[in-house]
Parts: C-alpha cells; structure tokens; sequence
C-alpha cells in the first residue's frame, strides 16, 4: 500500500513535468545552430560576390563612358579649344593635374589609328580606344603593370564616316606626297599599288 506521505497531488506531477519540458536540449540547439550555419553561409558568400560583380560592373560601366567622351571628343574635334592637335594618347588628369573623372588619375587611354572598313564607294573608319586602369576587373584583360600592380584594359570601339576635316586632311597629306589611309601610297605609279591615287 502507498502511504499518503509518499503520494503527490496530481497538479504538482503536472508542473514539474511541464518545467522539466520547457527550453531546448544542449543537442537541440546545437543541432539548430549547425543548420543555420550550412545556410547563412553560403547566403553570405553570395552576397559578398553579387556586391563585388556590381562594384565591377559599375566601373566598366564608367570606365567605357569616359572612353566613349574620349573618342567623340577625338572624332568630331580635330583641334582643341588652343588650335592644338587632338592627341591619340593621354591621360585622364586636365592642365592642373586634376583628375577630370573622379579616382581617373592612373587612367591611360590610347586612340589607335583608324582603320578603313569599305564596301564599294561607302566608307566608314572603325576607331578603337583602350582605356588601361590600375585595379583588376572581371571578364577583362588583365595584367601586371611596371610596378608589379595588376591592370585592366578596356577596349571600345565606334563605326562612323568619315568627317570633312579627315577627308580633307587625307587630301592634303595626299598632295603632300605622304602616304593616307584613304589614297594609298603617292610614290606608287596610279593602278601598281591597290588604293593608290584619288
């Protein structure tokens, strides 16, 4: 027989099992915690490399701006604000050593020199500029500079006809007796030499 001493009141029996129930077990929480970290990590990594292709994005975005400037600036002005020739090489830095563009001040950009791309009497000129940057970007060229830095360059390039004032300084050099892109080589008798004469 159970004697009364020995016996609980059915309510206590309750909480203390109820008590005994709340919160978690060490393995419980261990378990949840490992879970979240199999997650969140890779989340995180993503989101570091998303921010990292966007920072990339936006300076090839500003960087092919800026050369585009560049090479409408050389296309359409043959002579500066001073009479001076527009130049195929520079930097992005003005008279005062100021960057133009914020943070361009190691940025080299290099005009090359037209090519003549023709199909029968229409002509075009492809004009490409490769702008070179001290920093490493993704998807472009990239190498070490001088200083053992990587680099990037940027290319870009633009088909337009030719204006008058390359035209007629084709025909100058022309007469000048230099070869042009667009007569060829003066020092060729006419019909030797493909392109040569007007």
């Amino acid at each position: 027989m159970i004697s009364r001493t020995e016996m609980h009141p059915a309510s206590a029996n309750q909480t203390l099992s109820r008590n005994a129930r709340e919160g978690f077990t060490l393995l419980e929480l261990i378990i949840a915690i490992t879970m979240l970290a199999v997650f969140i990590v890779p989340m995180l990594r993503t989101l570091g490399e998303s921010r990292e292709r966007s920072v990339n994005y936006t300076r090839q975005r500003q960087i092919k701006s800026y050369a585009q400037n560049k090479l409408h600036d050389h296309i359409n002005f043959v002579e500066d604000e001073n009479g001076n020739l527009v130049e195929n090489e520079g930097t992005f830095v003005d008279e005062d050593g100021e960057p133009v563009f914020p943070g361009s001040r190691d940025w080299i950009w290099v005009i090359d020199p037209p090519q003549l791309k023709s199909q029968g009497e229409q002509i075009l000129l492809e004009y490409r500029i490769t702008v070179t940057v001290p920093f490493s970007l993704d998807g472009q060229g990239s190498s070490s500079g001088e200083d053992g830095r990587s680099e990037s360059n940027v290319s870009y390039t633009i088909w337009t006809f030719p204006s008058e004032a390359w035209m007629e300084d084709q025909e100058r050099l022309f007469d000048l007796g230099e070869p042009t892109l667009l007569y060829g080589d003066p020092a060729y008798e006419e019909g030797l030499f493909p392109g040569g004469g007007r």
